[in-house]
């Protein structure tokens, strides 16, 4: 097992078209949410639900810097580090058509959570990614690719 994370910090650049996204992957989200919940809906996005790719989300935190400025920490429980990293490099052909080999299991993480997932590009919704970092134990080159 292997614990990875990622930070990501974003710019709400269009507050109403990121709430009403966040509405329709989550119909009942409350109209007037506050919006590191709506953050939070938006960003945490995989392509299918984690236990069934290989990881469980262990924390997750969203704060407001002010000014339109949130940053996502998010820490992952790898059980299926196998399953996982085929699971991201799925993610990742589909979103980019390019084959994906991860540096370490935090870069992976962001890829299947935020980076390669179905979501429209970030500008489409109303944000812009201003930088990420990602922690995680070396990805091995001798796991299986898919």
């Amino acid at each position: 097992m292997s614990t990875a994370n990622f930070t990501v910090e974003i710019s709400a650049v269009d507050p109403e078209v990121m709430a009403a996204f966040a509405r329709t992957l989550n119909p009942d989200l409350e109209l007037n949410a506050a919006p590191c919940r709506i953050v939070e809906e938006i960003l945490i996005n995989p392509p299918r639900a984690p236990l069934d790719d290989g990881y469980e989300i262990r924390t997750r935190a969203v704060r407001d810097l002010g000014l339109g400025r949130f940053v996502l920490d998010l820490e992952a429980e790898i059980f299926d580090e196998a399953g996982f990293l085929i699971a991201v490099r799925s993610a990742y052909a589909k979103a980019w058509d390019e084959q994906f080999e991860p540096e370490n299991f935090g870069e992976a993480l962001y890829e299947i959570v935020l980076g390669s997932n179905a979501s429209p590009g970030p500008l489409e919704i109303g944000f812009e990614i201003l930088n990420h970092e990602h922690r995680g134990e070396p990805v091995a080159p001798s796991q299986p690719a898919p």
